[in-house]
């Protein structure tokens, strides 16, 4: 009775948010991938509800496989167009349904070889459910694997390139739900395949067994909450230039063709450092390089160029060591002797504390508490 009040609460919970994400007046393609995901989730725990009040769980297994081969490529395509890596559904990524088209292929063809022998006679239609469970396990399991490892590269390659956009650390723009999400989801379907198997050959797990009916709770619930909330996040912050990957100090052959001159970039870098000597821009807790760009009328990408080949720099890196700076003042200061780390950290333009002890131990090679021992006058 459990699992059918878990399948209830996650049909709810998936329903609503698919009327919450259809409500929204600019629906975005991540949106949309975002919908498909839950409504094959919703058809999913529409089974389990149908499986136990008409025991029809012999007849409806191959269907709820056959779905969870569609979960592993939504799961990339969203996170591909969550980080900005296209605007629009293109046509190369409906073959990531491929392996799911087959499973839907191969059980109709089962199914009508079902209906076209008796079923107590048809040896044929055995052994195909047994070839077919186990072509089901092995896919879902490459699937998993393959688009769980694509979604990684994609995300922590999206949070490398934040540094040449942020110049701050936020739940709203890293994304590590989705990081969260990944490896939930790995060992969520590891999880069950096992159970699966063990079931099959008449094992019986107790309690282990049922935990797969709560975690898929928690994962419809984070996927719901987050992938509704990120949406609009995702928005405010946007970055043109996410395609492309720039490390701490890239290779300068990503500028080639951007008409970049040395003296340009020289005026643009007196620019900078006015808007963070003079405007004192780094006191802005949340400062993008949409926003410098707008305070200095630099473009986005020449900014970024500027930065990275001409100051070797990310924009990260660029303006929080002016906060770091002015933080070494304060903490060195009799002024401030009564000052906590944490008026010190949002004082200098640092969004938290957390993020102002990494970056000033990363400065100064000391914390806030030694640099004050060592640098306090007595």
């Amino acid at each position: 009775m459990g699992t059918v009040i878990i399948a209830f609460i996650n049909c709810a919970q998936a329903l609503f948010s698919i009327f919450l994400l259809l409500r929204k007046k600019q629906k975005r393609t991540a949106d949309r991938i975002l919908c498909i995901w839950l409504f094959v989730l919703l058809l999913s725990f529409a089974l389990d509800i149908v499986k136990y009040y008409f025991h029809v769980k012999g007849f409806l297994w191959p269907v709820s496989n056959v779905l969870a081969l569609a979960i592993p490529p939504l799961l990339y395509l969203y996170s591909k167009y969550i980080v900005g890596q296209g605007t629009g559904f293109q046509r190369r990524d409906f073959f990531h349904f491929a392996p799911f088209l087959c499973g839907c292929l191969l059980m109709i063809f089962l199914s009508f070889q079902r209906l076209g022998h008796s079923f107590a006679s048809n040896q044929t239609y055995f052994n195909g459910q047994i070839i077919l469970k186990s072509l089901l396990g092995y896919g879902l399991i490459l699937s998993m694997w393959t688009y769980c490892g694509m979604t990684l590269v994609g995300i922590l390659g999206y949070q490398k390139r934040m540094k040449n956009a942020y110049s701050f650390a936020s739940s709203k723009i890293n994304l590590n739900w989705m990081l969260f999400l990944v490896v939930f989801f790995l060992l969520f379907y590891n999880y069950t395949i096992i159970v699966a198997a063990y079931q099959v050959k008449g094992y019986s797990l107790g309690i282990i067994g049922k935990l797969g009916n709560p975690v898929s709770l928690l994962i419809t619930y984070v996927l719901s909450y987050f992938g509704l909330r990120q949406q609009l996040l995702i928005t405010e912050y946007a970055v043109p230039m996410l395609n492309q990957d720039h490390a701490h100090v890239p290779d300068t052959t990503h500028y080639v063709k951007s008409g970049l001159k040395d003296s340009q970039a020289s005026h643009y870098a007196r620019l900078l450092v006015d808007s963070m000597e003079q405007q004192k821009a780094w006191k802005d807790t949340e400062l993008s390089i949409a926003g410098l760009s707008f305070l200095t009328g630099i473009p986005k990408h020449h900014i970024t160029q500027t930065l990275n080949e001409y100051m070797g720099k990310n924009f990260y890196t660029f303006v929080n060591e002016y906060r770091a700076e002015y933080a070494k003042h304060l903490i060195s200061s009799k002024q401030y002797a009564n000052w906590s780390f944490v008026a010190i950290a949002f004082e200098s333009g640092f969004n938290s504390k957390t993020a102002f002890n990494v970056f000033f131990k990363k400065y100064t090679g000391q914390t806030p508490s030694e640099y004050r021992r060592s640098h306090l006058p007595r």
